[in-house]
């Protein structure tokens, strides 16, 4: 795993299924697979929530080259065009200033994220 780029957590969701679903969890996967598959660097993590038996798992992304956004940008796009119902928050934590976005499926044009990873690349750039 690379140790430079900027950090990028993904926390996906969709309105008709509920963290611990296995078809969830499937459809997550998938995002996970393509991601991997698409050679960006990416790890996952458990959020725990109150009152639940799982928790919110975020895929963490560390994103170090144009070529890696790029590559995100395409894969979070096509994730989330195949089900309308499908969202996305993303946060970049630059240890000052976290900011975060929301994309869903009917915004999730690849101009719409990528202006997402380039806002979160210049916070990260002028607060570091």
């Amino acid at each position: 795993m690379t140790t430079g780029g900027i950090k990028v957590a993904l926390a996906a969701s969709d309105e008709d299924y509920d963290p611990d679903d296995p078809g969830w969890r499937q459809q997550l996967g998938a995002l996970h697979r393509a991601l991997v598959d698409a050679e960006v660097d990416i790890h996952l993590r458990a959020e725990p929530v109150d009152g639940e038996k799982g928790g919110v798992t975020e895929l963490v992304l560390t994103l170090g080259t144009s070529g890696a956004i790029s590559a995100a940008v395409a894969v979070i796009q096509s994730w989330l065009s195949r089900e309308r119902r499908r969202q996305v928050t993303v946060t970049i934590d630059d240890g000052n200033h976290p900011v975060t976005y929301t994309v869903d499926g009917t915004s999730a044009s690849d101009t719409t994220i990528k202006e997402i990873m380039v806002a979160a690349l210049a916070q990260t750039h002028r607060d570091g």
